[in-house]
């Protein structure tokens, strides 16, 4: 999954390999698209604060009430998802389906990696199973599993039966698999260290 270059990088610096038109213009795009998806679903372009906070009450992404000192305005427990509400073309559908999947096993992917480096000492290659990775985290097979496919897909990891690739999906429970990881990616990717380290 391509990172979105309108969030800094490490450095605080735009990401110029992911979008190299600059800042601006890529911003200037994104608004464009989003002018065209609101038009194309029969929603007006807000071009004032006004404008925008009426399409976040019609959508359901805010609330207010009027109260005797004024407009109270807050946000429901579970807004909406963003294909709720508007059409959404396919090529962002499909990137917020790689967000939303990233974001529901990032945590899983995360304990896995803690057990593989802390308790195992990073070992580029590991014969394992997901009965044992389950046992080890805390976690069961299946969602072990689901931490699996995030690394593998993410090109953290990848999983072997004997010399040929095998598909987490396929795994028995029980079964003993070959995890190969890449640890220099993961500490690239995945354990950046904070700003305050």
């Amino acid at each position: 999954m391509t990172a979105d270059p309108s969030v800094p990088g490490p450095t605080g610096e735009w990401d110029y390999e992911d979008a190299p038109e600059g800042r601006e213009a890529y911003e200037a795009a994104c608004r464009e698209r989003f002018a065209a998806m609101l038009t194309t679903a029969g929603f007006p372009v807000p071009t004032t604060v006004r404008d925008l906070s009426e399409l976040y009450v019609k959508w359901g992404l805010a609330r207010r009430a009027e109260a005797p000192d004024g407009t109270r305005w807050w946000m429901p427990d579970v807004p909406p998802l963003p294909d709720d509400v508007l059409p959404l073309d396919p090529e962002l559908t499909q990137h917020l389906g790689k967000f939303r999947w990233s974001m529901r096993t990032g945590t899983l992917a995360h304990s896995l990696i803690d057990h593989l480096a802390d308790d195992l000492g990073a070992p580029e290659e590991a014969l394992t199973s997901l009965d044992r990775l389950a046992a080890a985290t805390g976690r069961d097979a299946d969602t072990v599993r689901t931490a699996l496919t995030e690394l593998t897909q993410s090109g953290d990891a990848r999983v072997r039966r004997g010399d040929e690739p095998a598909d987490t999906e396929d795994l028995a429970a029980h079964r003993r698999f070959r995890l190969l990881m890449d640890w220099e990616r993961i500490h690239e990717l995945r354990l950046r260290p904070g700003i305050d380290d």
